[in-house]
């Protein structure tokens, strides 16, 4: 769950005052789709993108490539990351 919720910071600019909430399952769905879609471009060319495989994603059903290729992590999958953004690398996690 760590990864989902490290996930969620460049989330929430992509909805601003200016624009509302999806209304619906299926413009929710192509809402998720795009937002999936633009984090795994973000993060694919980062060492955590190619630490979880996320700049081998390809192809149409791109979450249903993401549920096979990232598994649950926790903190621990993070920790040698982590530590590089400590001694102030940059471009690591985001």
């Amino acid at each position: 769950m760590v990864m989902l919720a490290s996930l969620a910071t460049p989330v929430l600019p992509l909805w601003s005052r200016w624009s509302r909430p999806p209304r619906g399952a299926a413009a929710i769905r192509d809402a998720q789709s795009r937002i999936l879609a633009r984090l795994v471009a973000r993060l694919a060319p980062l060492p955590v993108g190619t630490r979880f495989g996320l700049d081998a994603l390809r192809g149409r059903d791109l979450a249903g490539a993401f549920r096979a290729q990232v598994a649950v992590t926790q903190y621990a999958d993070y920790a040698a990351l982590i530590d590089r953004v400590a001694d102030g690398e940059s471009h690591v996690l985001l």
